[in-house]
């Protein structure tokens, strides 16, 4: 893989990007494992063909500085960016854990505002107990999740809204399993692995379902958006926006938003390589 700087970034930027690492046969990360067994299969298959910018890699920057700040602060006593390696089941598996603290295992994100206002994410508890099995299984106790995010798109002026976060942070607790199903998580995991790759799942892609806006005109933004057009034609009854003749009234309408899969489409590395998303 080669890295790219077409922005022409500084020469500090760019050697902070670092260097792609191939893939290792039967050595795999933590972020790895709960993403799709295609992506990486495809990123190996295709290595030399690929590229990837150094503008793309402006968040990990931010994310890297944030965190050597936040190591040299960390609480006397605690054990910070520890690597563990454990092998299992024919693979190697590698973590580097943020914070390690009496019983505490933390992790640092630099997210979106809207990705912490939508409940906790399926992959954010699947890496962090993933983290919590590895020092388990280094005779740690683990007692407590919790993720550490930085909020890097929040609004001041939007932090009056009830929802919205009063400031740039939030600190999350994450569901704590046990150890058996961590374990069990790993080997269906590796499993996966081990076969034949398969389509990416829903999830793994940020699948955006197809939904219906309701919109009038002269406004950017919808008054609602459902997930099916029945209940959108309910919702406009209800709120009388629908005539007797069943026609829409004073310039709103029922606008339908085909559903896209984010990741596949934005920021996927192999994209152009899936026979999954060319038949999108």
């Amino acid at each position: 893989m080669k890295l790219t700087n077409k922005y022409n970034l500084p020469e500090a930027i760019v050697k902070a990007a670092g260097e792609p690492r191939p893939i290792v046969e039967k050595r795999i990360g933590v972020t790895s494992l709960i993403t799709g067994p295609l992506v990486r299969h495809l990123t190996n298959k295709h290595w030399d063909e690929l590229a990837e910018d150094v503008s793309a890699r402006l968040w990990a920057i931010m994310g890297q500085t944030g965190h050597a700040i936040l190591e040299n602060n960390a609480p006397e006593g605690a054990e910070v960016e520890k690597k563990i390696v454990i092998e299992r089941g024919g693979w190697t598996i590698s973590s580097v854990t943020d914070v390690y603290n009496q019983g505490l295992i933390q992790d640092y994100k630099w997210t979106s505002v809207w990705a912490v206002m939508h409940g906790i994410k399926p992959e954010w508890v699947q890496q962090l107990n993933l983290y919590a099995w590895l020092w388990r299984s280094c005779d740690y106790s683990v007692d407590a999740l919790q993720l550490v995010a930085f909020l890097r798109d929040w609004s001041k002026n939007k932090a009056r809204s009830e929802d919205y976060p009063n400031i740039p942070f939030k600190c999350i607790d994450i569901p704590l399993w046990s150890f058996e199903k961590q374990a069990e998580f790993i080997d269906t995991r590796l499993a996966l692995f081990d076969a034949e790759p398969l389509e990416c799942t829903p999830q793994e892609k940020w699948q955006k379902e197809d939904t219906w806006a309701i919109m009038k005109k002269g406004r950017k933004s919808a008054l609602r958006v459902l997930p099916s057009k029945d209940e959108a034609i309910k919702y406009s009854e209800q709120k009388s926006l629908i005539d007797q003749d069943g026609a829409m009234k004073n310039g709103h309408t029922i606008v339908f938003r085909k559903g896209e899969a984010i990741k596949c489409k934005d920021y996927c590395i192999v994209n152009k390589y899936c026979p999954y998303y060319k038949e999108k």
